[in-house]
């Protein structure tokens, strides 16, 4: 449950749906800053796609279904900075033929649609109150540390899974 949470609210599934054939090879490995960026862009999507799954469920007045991700907001505004870089990360996910030479505002919205459409399958109705739990008290901080948080989570969860592989310092696998 607490996985979907953090799915809900992160790149993680962005993350896992773009590097497929990586996976299957081993561990995918990428530095923390790449992640994170990564994490910022997704945000808006992310949240977006959390409130349309769980807006039936919560109360109007919840963090998440509240969380402004229009244009202008903090949130988008940090998004849209941060594809540039972003966009450079998810290349290196992809088949390289396949995203070499998509623009960042067409990984943009690839990764808008995707991340929406992985969330409603993945994140349960019932799920919901749980992730307004977490979210809740991390919605104030900025984009950017969101993106720390939920990569120093990821990096905590996954250390079991890692032990005796030689990782990267720094870096985030899953």
């Amino acid at each position: 449950m607490i996985k979907k949470s953090i799915l809900g609210l992160s790149a993680i599934a962005l993350v896992q749906a773009t590097s497929v054939q990586a996976m299957q090879k081993g561990d995918t490995c990428m530095p923390r800053e790449d992640f994170e960026s990564i994490v910022v862009a997704i945000l808006p999507a992310a949240v977006n796609g959390v409130q349309d799954k769980c807006s039936s469920v919560l109360p109007t007045d919840s963090a998440l279904l509240t969380t402004d991700v229009s244009k202008g907001s903090v949130i988008k505004m940090a998004s849209d900075a941060a594809w540039p870089k972003a966009a450079g990360s998810v290349r290196k996910l992809f088949d390289e033929d396949m995203a070499e030479n998509a623009t960042p505002e067409v990984l943009q919205m690839f990764g808008d649609l995707m991340i929406g459409s992985m969330i409603k399958q993945e994140v349960k109705t019932e799920d919901c109150q749980d992730i307004e739990n977490i979210y809740a008290p991390i919605a104030v901080l900025p984009p950017e540390n969101l993106a720390a948080f939920t990569s120093a989570l990821l990096v905590l969860g996954m250390k079991d899974k890692q032990k005796g592989k030689d990782i990267p310092e720094g870096s985030v696998c899953f």
